[in-house]
């Protein structure tokens, strides 16, 4: 058996039909739905209801997926960790990981975002410091802040009801470098707080 096989003739809905001569993957996909199926030649049978139901792309499989597909991208842009967001030791310090450290039992939000659970915490901070777009000292608490803008997420879904009724993520990196290592810190700006958007 190829990738294809031929399909007859699958009624999807009132206005939508896949062919005779059409074809559908081999291989199992998930289709969680009611089809009618008839005849290519004639009327379709409105009295075969069938659910077809597989196990290739279940809610696990696509979260899968999902999961690999970031990690896919975050290793693309040379940041990927496995779960160096949720790794205290690779954070600047305490201090950040507990305010910041990807938490799967809390919400990231505009007030306490946090890091993608895969992204290089540490790469990212020695990053933003070498590279960065921005830096300047802020003179109450004499820390310097060193920010930058990447190219792709670096933060987990920041849910915030003021920016509904999308979620969204950061890709702007901050480090707060302070004379008191235990004032200093690191985090995803979020998106609220980033100029233009």
């Amino acid at each position: 058996v190829g990738l294809y096989e031929p399909v007859s003739y699958i009624k999807l809905g009132p206005y939508s039909s896949l062919q005779e001569g059409a074809v559908r993957p081999a291989f199992p996909t998930k289709i969680t739905a009611r089809f009618v199926i008839g005849e290519a030649e004639g009327v379709p049978d409105t009295n075969n209801l069938v659910n077809v139901a597989t196990e290739a792309h279940s809610a696990s499989n696509y979260a899968k997926l999902k999961a690999q597909l970031r990690a896919d991208e975050l290793q693309s842009h040379g940041f990927y960790k496995q779960d160096g967001g949720r790794t205290e030791a690779d954070f600047i310090n305490g201090h950040a990981f507990n305010r910041h450290g990807n938490n799967l039992n809390v919400t990231s939000n505009q007030n306490r975002t946090q890091f993608d659970p895969n992204i290089d915490v540490e790469k990212l901070r020695i990053d933003t410091i070498l590279n960065y777009d921005r830096a300047y000292s802020d003179i109450q608490t004499r820390a310097t802040v060193y920010e930058k803008t990447y190219d792709f997420d670096i933060s987990a879904v920041i849910d915030d009801i003021k920016v509904a009724p999308t979620s969204n993520s950061s890709n702007v990196h901050k480090v707060f470098i302070s004379p008191d290592p235990e004032l200093s810190t690191q985090f995803p700006l979020a998106p609220r707080h980033i100029k233009g958007k």
